[in-house]
This record gives structure tokens, C-alpha cells and sequence, in this order.
């Protein structure tokens, strides 16, 4: 059997770390669709099964990756997301993880890193999809 190649949301608005993220990512080779904010997000994080992971900076123009994570909620969609954190300690960690987030990266990314976050998430979807159509969704506080 063939398996889909692997198709990531990149949601970010520094284009410097956006573009270091996409070069990592076309090394994995999968495929990459990149947006900058919340808004634009949100037309893709609606569509059911088209990407396997979302990548999302902490902050974004319009928003930051809770409201991106809430949206993935709230659209059944199940996709696991990686937050992108310039500073990467650990209590932003423990918050990301608490929120639902898949994981969290500092740059500079690394090619073996994101392979190995990239084959986790596939691994994922279909327990996480799962386990959250059998939840209920609770909206994340302002």
C-alpha cells in the first residue's frame, strides 16, 4: 500500500524562521502550505484530512497558536501542532502541552527533529481523532 505523502501547515509571521522551517521540511520531503495568521489559518484548519501536522509560531499578527489549537478543536479536524517557540523553556513546554499542543520547537530546527515530530503525528491522528470526536470540546478561556 502507498502512503500520502505528508502535507504540513505552517502558520507563522516571520518569514526569516518561516522560510528556515519550510527548508527543513521540503529536506523531509513533504509538502508544505504556509500562511501567516489566524485568519488565513482558519481556512485551512477546517478542511477535513488535509494536513497531518500544523507548525504555529507562539505569536501571530492576528492572534497566537491557542487560537489556532482551539480552531483545530473546534473543527473535528484532529490535527496534531507543533509550537514554534523562539525561547523554548520549559514552563512554556508544560503550557503548550497542557493547552493539547503536539509539542514544542526552538529554532534552529533540525532536519532529524522535525522527521522524527512528523512521523509521530502521523502516528497520532488517528488516536487523537479518535479520542477527541469521543470528548467534548470545551472553548480555551480569553
Amino acid at each position: 500500500m502507498h502512503e500520502t505523502r505528508a502535507h504540513i501547515l505552517i502558520v507563522a509571521r516571520d518569514s526569516d524562521k518561516r522560510c528556515e522551517l519550510v527548508a527543513v521540511l521540503r529536506r523531509c520531503g513533504v509538502d508544505t502550505t504556509v500562511c501567516s495568521g489566524l485568519a488565513e489559518a482558519f481556512h485551512y484548519v477546517v478542511q477535513p484530512a488535509a494536513f497531518h501536522l500544523i507548525f504555529c509560531e507562539e505569536k501571530l499578527v492576528d492572534g497566537d497558536y491557542r487560537d489556532v489549537l482551539h480552531l483545530a478543536r473546534q473543527s473535528g479536524s484532529g490535527i496534531p501542532l507543533v509550537v514554534c517557540s523562539l525561547v523554548g523553556e520549559f514552563p512554556e513546554y508544560l503550557q503548550a502541552m497542557e493547552l493539547g499542543a503536539f509539542d514544542l520547537v526552538s529554532p534552529p530546527y533540525r532536519l532529524l527533529q522535525v522527521q522524527h515530530l512528523i512521523e509521530s503525528a502521523r502516528r497520532e491522528i488517528p488516536k487523537i481523532s479518535s479520542a477527541r470526536a469521543a470528548s467534548t470540546v470545551v472553548p480555551l478561556a480569553s
